[in-house]
């Protein structure tokens, strides 16, 4: 399993269209979440995971430089060729994957994430010790101390203008 990291498409995706576009460029697509705001509106990023590595390299490089919009006549969908020509949804819900110009900022941003989600430590990687925690009482005291010689610093400094 692999995931793939998904940023910049329309606010009007969901998992499922995450995912028939995933299908559609021939990736076995096992889960997909679309991260939503409070309001439960989609904030234009997801996380796909695919069945295989093979298959997100693939999914990564068809749709980097590429970006999802909504058809506006016969222009812009006659504009996708090859691969980038895949229409999803129907109607005022469709969508068309196209090719981006150098300058276009709505490019997609498509990253290959860990393959695990819970990323485990080696044996040859370094242990950080764990925080202690200070007593509240003798973190008081210990500022109380920097605070009275912050401020006897300052009188000498004051002293010596």
């Amino acid at each position: 399993m692999r995931n793939v990291f998904l940023k910049g498409f329309p606010k009007g995706f969901w998992e499922e269209d995450i995912g028939r576009l995933a299908t559609a460029l021939g990736a076995n697509v096992t889960s997909s979440m679309v991260w939503k705001d409070k309001r439960g509106k989609s904030r234009g990023v997801a996380l796909v995971e695919v069945e295989t590595e093979e298959q997100a390299d693939m999914l990564t490089q068809v749709l980097r430089l590429r970006t999802i919009r909504r058809p506006r006549g016969t222009d812009l969908a006659a504009s996708a060729g090859g691969v980038a020509n895949i229409t999803m949804g129907e109607g005022d819900t469709a969508w068309v994957l196209v090719e981006v110009d150098a300058g276009d900022k709505q490019a997609l941003i498509v990253e290959t994430a860990f393959r695990e989600a819970n990323y485990v430590k080696g044996p040859d990687d370094p242990v950080r010790e764990p925080r202690v925690k200070e007593d509240p009482q003798e973190k008081q005291k210990r500022c109380e101390i920097v605070r009275k010689q912050r401020q006897a610093a300052k009188r000498t400094e004051l002293e010596e203008v």
